[in-house]
């Protein structure tokens, strides 16, 4: 099976020719039976209290997925799947998505020439395709970074050159179009140029905008959030900034983060998880040993109301792994997703 590669306005670096070429292959495989998925159903309705004047959420429990699953990397519920990848750091890594349902599907993804992948983030499109974005190096050392687009039906991939861009994060929003943030680098991949840069593409890989990012804090954005809902799409950043556009690119508004979240290591980031559900809604997760807690950004008051699961109700979860439309997907020990409808 052939795939389409969309060639880079840049026609080199300093290690020759670009690393990306025409005619990638990509490989699919089947169901692992050391990998068992089983449905729970359920019906638990679970009333959320939100403090100060904001109403009542109510969190009704939707099925259970058990996956029986261990992660390498934390997932992300995105597009109706449940999205990741084994083996980041070869020539070869998998990429693996688990339905609604519980279907299974892998997908060997390679690049021709590429010694070694290193895959960032991944994000699935409204139309079940799989977007990833990542850098490779081949075995004399040329460099490239990408975005790469895998088809509903697995069959074809497109894959962008973004050299010397290098994309963190992305999201894809309802109309197909690809966001990312990462950092400019210079020809010679020495120097940064610009950080926190904001750059769209269409379906083709052909851009759409860049533009930097005035944002606060150092830190790299890798374990930053980008999200999207219907109407519009959120950042969380690194240092705890969370940002808003509409989906013409246009920025909406900042919010502070809970007190103190700006100055967390990395280890005390890894605790803290977001989404951003089909409505627009931003939910907001902190691990805490075994009561995590949620919170719920109230714009108007330019504040994070923290929500209340109650505790006899509600089965063992972790963090937030995205949204599926307005239902919040959690996971859980033995690698449980917990579903919670708000409304």
């Amino acid at each position: 099976m052939l795939s389409k590669c969309i060639r880079p306005t840049n026609k080199g670096n300093r290690f020759g020719k670009p690393l990306l070429r025409k005619n990638r292959s990509i490989r699919l495989f089947g169901c692992l039976a050391s990998i068992q998925i089983v449905i729970y159903s359920g019906a638990c309705q679970l009333q959320a209290q939100v403090p100060s004047k904001q109403a009542t959420r109510s969190f009704e429990r939707e099925s259970d997925i058990e996956t029986y699953f261990k992660l390498e990397d934390v997932p992300r519920w995105d597009g109706g799947y449940l999205l990741g990848y084994l083996g980041n750091l070869s020539s070869a890594p998998t990429i693996y998505s688990i339905s609604r349902t519980g279907k299974l599907e892998q997908i060997l993804f390679t690049l021709k020439d590429a010694a070694q992948i290193s895959l960032n983030d991944i994000a699935a499109s409204p139309d079940g395709e799989i977007v990833v974005v990542g850098t490779a190096v081949s075995a004399d050392s040329r460099a490239a970074a990408f975005l790469a687009r895998v088809s509903a039906d697995r069959t074809r991939q497109v894959v962008t050159q973004l050299w010397p861009y290098f994309p963190s994060v992305l999201t894809v929003t309802p109309d197909g179009t690809v966001w990312t943030i990462g950092q400019l680098k210079d020809e010679a991949n020495i120097r940064v140029i610009s950080k926190d840069v904001l750059r769209r593409f269409d379906s083709s890989g052909r851009l759409l905008g860049s533009k930097v990012l005035e944002v606060r804090g150092t830190h790299l954005q890798h374990l930053s959030f980008l999200r999207s809902s219907r109407s519009l799409v959120g950042w969380f950043t690194r240092d705890g900034q969370y940002l808003e556009f509409g989906l013409d690119g246009a920025e909406l508004g900042r919010y502070d983060g809970p007190q103190g979240i700006e100055d967390l290591d990395s280890s005390q980031w890894k605790n803290f998880s977001l989404t951003l559900t089909s409505d627009g809604e931003v939910v907001l997760a902190k691990a805490n040993g075994a009561k995590p807690e949620m919170f719920l950004l109230d714009r108007s008051a330019r504040t994070w109301k923290p929500v209340t699961l109650p505790e006899e109700q509600s089965r063992p979860w972790r963090r937030i792994l995205g949204a599926d439309g307005n239902t919040v997907v959690t996971n859980g020990p033995s690698g449980r997703l917990g579903r919670f409808r708000t409304r």
